[in-house]
């Protein structure tokens, strides 16, 4: 690998990379990799979402052409992403974590959030997920509550966009 995080778009030549992450979850991808690539194309334009979505661009990690996570930025909220979810969510593949490629990746993405007009951002986590509410403290998040959905705990997050 080059050492070179960058965020980029999903394309064509992280295919394996991505393949093999997702089979790392062992969630083997059913669909082909271009339709794949069209869905989270789909996803960023409001006319093309279902109504009860909102508009989110998907960038990856990468580095060179290896896959390393993704990271989702909801353009606005709705009520169901006021509960769980909010602006921005995050997943690093299982075989990279631990490696503070995290918060790397949520720092990247911190300016095309602000690009898109998101600013704060709200990020939620569960109270369990130490590696995840530590990163969003790391990276400037502000603990706004503590609550309960679907009887796990989870904090709720605002994460300014602007540095």
């Amino acid at each position: 690998m080059s050492g070179c995080l960058e965020l980029s778009l999903p394309a064509e030549r992280f295919e394996v990379s991505y393949r093999e992450a997702r089979g790392e979850q062992g969630d083997l991808l059913a669909e082909s990799f271009s339709a794949l690539l069209s869905k989270f194309a789909d996803r960023r334009e409001e006319g093309r979402i279902e109504a009860r979505f909102v508009p989110e661009t998907a960038l990856w990690l990468v580095d060179g052409d290896t896959y390393l996570g993704r990271i989702s930025i909801r353009h606005r909220l709705n009520e169901s992403l006021r509960v769980l979810g909010g602006h921005i969510g995050y997943d690093i593949r299982p075989s990279r974590r631990g490696q503070g490629l995290g918060g790397a990746m949520l720092r990247l993405a911190l300016p095309h959030a602000h690009a898109l007009g998101v600013d704060p951002a709200m990020l939620t986590c569960d109270t369990a997920n130490i590696a995840s509410w530590r990163m969003i403290e790391r990276c400037g998040g502000t603990r706004e509550s503590t609550y309960m959905h679907d009887g796990v705990e989870r904090y709720r997050y605002w994460l300014p966009t602007t540095i």
